[in-house]
């Protein structure tokens, strides 16, 4: 799809091509004794711009069939590589597709420890540190990023030496190090995939004031239209309850990739952002 219509979000013709595909499952079920189906995968944001007012009812009659990555599927596929790398064992032949999130948990603790500290310290708990910097705006996870960021951290793990960690495998400041590169994949793949977010990346090159928050200026000329797409990408959002200029924020995911640093008291409201699209409890 991203091949076929990379300018969906700007382009009329590619808007009408995707919501013309979208309509032949209904074409097909006027078909009586039909031996032929389709299945179509769509990203959200295409998703959003096909469709446009009557993307509720669409969303509503296919909501069963929705790909999401959420925190349990998370941890399963974490356990799941763990497994099959051979970086843990686990004497109950544990099948990670069958195990409740609080047994994961455990199963995971000798992996990445319990907090990216000692367990009694006051340090962000892994598992929800991790699972909130690996999320978009939207709540939303992809996989490749959770293999990439396991990755980075058995790397970071190796090269340089953590005998106060005897009690996992993954030290702290392999998991935080591993962000960067996460990060930076990320934005790389995500320039393939949109020309807006493209554009806009080349346009921060150029900047030398990438701090969180920042204005819609540095959005570009067309900031109204960038601001949309970004938002349906989960890359910006816009506290519409703050009136100061300054009142746009990007996830961790994009933001050591694009080169943004915080000003005084912007992690927590970032942090403040992710619980309310992820829905979970996370630790900064």
């Amino acid at each position: 799809m991203e091949n076929l219509f990379p300018d969906i979000h700007i382009k009329e013709s590619h808007q009408n091509a995707v919501f013309a595909l979208l309509k032949i499952p209904y074409r097909l079920s006027e078909i009586r004794d039909r031996n032929i189906g389709i299945i179509i995968f769509l990203r959200q944001d295409y998703l959003d711009s096909a469709l446009g007012q009557n993307m509720g009812q669409f969303e509503k009659k296919y909501e069963n069939y929705k790909l999401l990555w959420d925190r349990t599927a998370f941890l399963r596929l974490v356990f799941w590589v763990a497994l099959r790398s051979g970086a843990m064992e686990t004497d109950n032949n544990l099948d990670p597709a069958s195990i409740e999130p609080n047994q994961l948990e455990k199963e995971l603790k000798p992996f990445w420890g319990l907090k990216l500290g000692n367990d009694n310290s006051k340090e962000a708990n892994t598992i929800n540190w991790i699972y909130g910097a690996l999320s978009d705006f939207n709540g939303y996870l992809q996989a490749r990023d959770v293999v990439r960021f396991l990755e980075q951290a058995a790397k970071g793990s190796e090269s340089t030496s953590h005998s106060k960690w005897k009690d996992r495998l993954l030290p702290p400041f392999a998991i935080r190090g591993a962000m960067n590169g996460c990060s930076s994949e990320r934005v790389k793949e995500l320039q393939q995939e949109s020309k807006v977010f493209e554009t806009w990346v080349k346009d921060l090159e150029t900047r030398d004031d990438l701090v969180i928050p920042f204005s819609k200026t540095l959005l570009g000329d067309d900031n109204s239209r960038t601001l949309i797409e970004l938002k349906k990408l989960g890359v910006v959002y816009e506290d519409t309850s703050d009136s100061n200029e300054n009142r746009y924020y990007i996830p961790e995911i994009y933001r050591l990739g694009l080169g943004f640093k915080f000003k005084q008291g912007a992690r927590p409201k970032v942090l403040s952002i992710k619980r309310k699209a992820i829905g979970k409890k996370l630790s900064s």
